[in-house]
């Protein structure tokens, strides 16, 4: 599986952890307005206990007096909002209209039932409106008689009363009703989600609750969006993400194009600034550095090479000529004869290579020697058909060539036919017992097009990209004195690109290998 380029895991990697922030920030901002939510009802719920008690005075009957705790718990401060009142015994006093059929008295006590207390006694007569008791303390600044500033209540002009002990705490000093803290719980049921307070007095019992279904309401419709909004931000985050990706990678992509015109044939090339940034002023400067060390070494290999091919033609030429004279010298010694004759086989083969040599490093240093003129293809094939043929009768293999004419190309005969010989003779040596080599010119408008195949078990596929690899050699069959160097395709091909052309592997199988030779019907540029 192809990996992913830079650019989309830079990006894939940008929007899973802003994915992530965003789902942690959610989560914690999720958190927190549901805290909040639920403080802000729970100071509601306390705040509306308070003004009960504080409102409220209880007769004999257990009924309440106007402006008393009937007023209140018909009309809550909160429409939600529902009370249930009963004694410290357990009996039920009263309940708002809108107290839910669904929770029992089971229900307000999730901690377990409590242990049932004696009924309070309530003094003779019930409360007047002079009348003060120890459940409120004279009364609970309401503004009725009896409340605080009226009259005997708490704080007013006709006396002190009695507090209560035990005050709740984290209350308002003005608010200690009694024993203890409200207790606030959440009851789930049938009748729904409702925050529940309990609060005590020496007297009787409170229960304020709140319906939360809307508050939840309130906090789906937040989670909602916010289940919305995130695929928007992450697409927001990943086309920003992208734009910053490619700002960034540009200076990258410039530096690519810039290296991609560099070739063997252009190591005097530097690549320019490309961008302000210091990490790739370091980088343009090292690799223009690598490219002046590199022109320097492959500037040296390539005039070695030339030179040695050319001071290696003097001596090789002399020594021919010495053994050519030898061999007619001894021409009553056979044997010597023999053994002459191939020391000057030896020495022709020396020669080609020193040639072939010298040509590789003339085309490196891009200054093939070429003598162009219009020709026939077609006619040059014809003409090698009879070497070709012979080559292959010595190797037991069969010979077919498909060449039309007329096909007219702009080239260097000379070179062109060394390099379609280079072609011929691989497909020769690389055969098999029996086997034949076809030869088939195929013409375009624009292009000629030579394919040479032959039989024979094929070119592994590890060793493709190898073979036109200088001295790269095969596993050939032997069909002759010498199994060649492995610079006959490479030479091959540098004598195509030098007339604008190429050769190359069209396919290899086991049956048949395929190489190709291409052409421009045209001037070479």
């Amino acid at each position: 599986m192809k990996a992913p380029s830079f650019r989309i895991q830079l990006l894939l990697i940008s929007v899973l952890l802003s994915g992530v922030v965003l789902m942690v920030f959610g989560a914690v901002a999720w958190a927190v307005i549901v805290r909040e939510r639920t403080r802000s009802l729970d100071q509601e719920l306390v705040m509306s206990g308070q003004q009960i008690l504080n409102r409220s005075r209880m007769n004999q009957d257990f009924r309440m007096s106007p402006p008393g705790m009937g007023e209140w718990l018909d009309g809550l401060p909160h429409p939600d909002q529902a009370a249930w009142v009963e004694t410290l015994g357990g009996t039920l006093v009263r309940t708002s209209p809108n107290w839910p059929e669904a929770i029992g008295r089971e229900d307000l006590f999730p901690g377990g039932m409590p242990e049932p207390s004696e009924e309070p006694e309530w003094p003779a007569g019930g409360l007047g409106s002079g009348d003060e008791h120890p459940a409120f303390g004279g009364g609970f600044g309401g503004g009725g008689p009896g409340g605080m500033g009226a009259p005997g209540g708490v704080g007013g002009p006709g006396g002190p009363g009695r507090r209560l002990r035990g005050p709740m705490r984290n209350q308002p000093a003005g608010n200690r009703l009694g024993r203890q803290e409200p207790e606030l719980f959440t009851l789930r049921g049938e009748a729904g989600v409702w925050r529940i307070g309990r609060f005590e007095t020496p007297m009787v019992r409170l229960f304020v609750a709140v319906n939360q279904d809307r508050m939840m309401r309130d906090l789906d419709q937040i989670r909602t969006a916010f289940l919305v909004a995130l695929p928007v931000a992450l697409l927001l985050i990943a086309a920003g993400g992208l734009l910053i990706a490619r700002q960034a990678l540009g200076p990258v992509k410039a530096l690519t194009h810039a290296a991609e015109r560099i070739t063997a044939r252009g190591l005097d090339q530097r690549i320019s600034e490309v961008s302000s940034a210091p990490e790739f002023r370091r980088l343009i400067q090292v690799f223009n550095d690598m490219l002046d060390r590199l022109e320097a070494s492959f500037g040296q290999a390539i005039r070695f090479s030339a030179d040695a091919s050319h001071e290696l033609k003097t001596p090789l030429a002399v020594m021919q000529g010495e053994i050519e004279q030898a061999i007619r010298a001894a021409e009553d010694r056979p044997e010597q004869q023999r053994v002459l004759s191939d020391l000057l086989e030896q020495v022709q083969r020396l020669k080609d290579i020193t040639r072939r040599l010298l040509l590789l490093s003339q085309a490196d240093a891009g200054r093939l020697p070429l003598s162009l003129q219009e020709a026939d293809l077609g006619e040059m094939l014809e003409g090698l058909t009879e070497d070709i043929e012979v080559m292959a009768e010595a190797a037991g293999l069969s010979f077919r060539a498909q060449t039309p004419a007329g096909c007219m190309v702009r080239m260097d005969p000379n070179m062109l036919r060394m390099a379609v010989l280079n072609l011929y003779s691989n497909a020769v040596k690389f055969n098999e017992s029996g086997g034949r080599v076809e030869s088939d010119l195929m013409l375009t408008a624009d292009w000629a097009r030579l394919r040479i195949t032959n039989t024979g078990p094929g070119i592994p596929e590890a060793m493709q990209a190898l073979v036109f690899e200088r001295f790269h050699r095969g596993n050939a069959r032997q069909t002759g004195p010498s199994e060649g160097l492995g610079l006959g395709l490479g030479l091959a091909r540098e004598i195509a690109r030098a007339h604008d052309g190429d050769v190359h592997l069209a396919s290899s199988r086991r049956g048949a290998t395929v190489f190709e030779l291409v052409l421009p019907r045209g001037d070479p540029r």
